[in-house]
């Protein structure tokens, strides 16, 4: 979008003049809009609601034999109260302005501008560390860039128009399809790879790191304080803009089918959750996340459903759908899944590799011994659980 540039008459004095006049000097506001996208403040605010973890682990990712939007490891979205905003202080440091002219200086603000919203796990003492699969972190499956870069003229005026407050999940920009404010991770090769993760973000007692959502030059590095303030020396390792995420994992529930489980069952669903601003702050009202029992959807093999404790039914979406299974279809797409909330499973739509990979044996009554094999593959039964923000 080109914006019409305000043009500001500055007038000399006489004397300034002297006895040679002249027409008054002119200073067109590019000037104007340059200086204050200088003097701008990193001003991006952005947080997610929902988060699922899906415990499969018998899918290489290398394979590209799975359909990436039916299976993750971890994906987490902006989906209702979540989102991106700008600032308080971007609007009360701004308010001389015009709408356009406030849009104007976030596109020239150095600050702001060739940003990218990422989601990726990262170390609890070194933000700017990344946990990768192996190697050279990998975009689209060690980490995930969202919407798209900011602080271009089209999502400044986007940002710029929407009421102050309220946050946007969605940029069209010039993409048919948009952009949606959702993430996904890819873990799943074997158990060991997938438990690796939930080791790292869950330790007993020390966590060793976060999911993170943060803010790039299209890299890895998470921008900090120390990128856009001159003389700054916050330690960019520590302190970091975006929000962190811990989640706890823990044994599914299984009150309901009157057994126990196995004695070595995988802590494979996630159990409570935790948000935290990375940039040193305390967030104000505290984060309140619910990880309820009944978002544990046990993953069932649609060849499956004959065998012994698998108890879960092909069902389609009612016409109404209750809060908990609207909730769901944010991670679970409705193109990927059977949802039965009736008996808590799920059974995938789509053929090819699933969840279990080349395992027929699925210990579906959960009483029964699972284990792992010499290969990394598990005939545990495998969940996809979710927590959402509640505040």
């Amino acid at each position: 979008m080109i914006f019409k540039r305000a043009v500001v008459a500055v007038a000399l004095s006489v004397a300034a003049m002297g006895s040679g006049c002249t027409s008054p000097v002119e200073s067109s506001g590019d000037d104007v809009i340059t200086t204050a996208g200088k003097a701008l403040a990193f001003s991006y605010d952005a947080t997610l609601d929902q988060f699922t973890h899906m415990s499969c682990t018998n899918m290489p990712v290398g394979a590209n034999a799975f359909s990436t939007s039916a299976y993750f490891t971890y994906r987490m979205g902006a989906y209702s109260q979540g989102g991106l905003t700008l600032s308080d202080a971007f609007y009360s440091g701004l308010k001389k302005y015009k709408t356009d002219s406030q849009a104007e200086i976030l596109a020239a603000s150095p600050s702001n501008t060739s940003t990218v919203l990422q989601l990726a796990m990262r170390g609890n003492l070194d933000y700017q560390n990344l946990y990768v699969r192996s190697g050279a972190a990998a975009a689209n499956q060690d980490y995930w860039n969202m919407l798209t870069d900011l602080g271009s003229s089209d999502t400044a005026t986007t940002l710029v128009a929407n009421p102050s407050g309220s946050r946007i999940r969605y940029i069209r920009n010039g993409n048919p399809g948009g952009y949606r404010m959702e993430g996904s991770l890819y873990f799943s090769d074997n158990a060991t790879m997938v438990q690796a993760t939930r080791d790292f973000l869950s330790g007993a007692a020390n966590p060793s790191g976060k999911i993170t959502l943060t803010f790039t030059n299209g890299g890895t590095a998470a921008r900090s304080p120390a990128d856009t303030v001159s003389g700054s020396t916050v330690n960019k390792s520590r302190i970091v803009f975006g929000r962190g995420y811990q989640p706890a994992f823990g044994l599914p529930d299984v009150s309901s089918t009157g057994s126990g489980l196995y004695s070595s069952y995988p802590s494979n669903v996630v159990r409570s959750f935790q948000e935290y601003a990375l940039d040193g702050t305390t967030l104000s009202p505290a984060p309140s996340w619910s990880c309820p029992i009944s978002l544990q959807l046990r993953i069932v093999r649609a060849a499956d459903l004959t065998k012994a404790g698998a108890n879960c039914e092909r069902k389609s979406d009612p016409a109404a759908l209750s809060p908990e299974l609207k909730l769901l279809r944010n991670t679970l797409k409705v193109e990927d899944w059977y949802i039965d909330l009736t008996h808590h499973c799920m059974i995938p739509k789509r053929s090819g590799t699933d969840c279990y990979g080349s395992r027929t044996d699925i210990a579906y009554t959960m009483g029964d011994t699972c284990s792992t094999d010499a290969t990394g593959f598990s005939n545990c039964v495998q969940y996809a659980s979710t927590c959402y923000r509640t505040n």
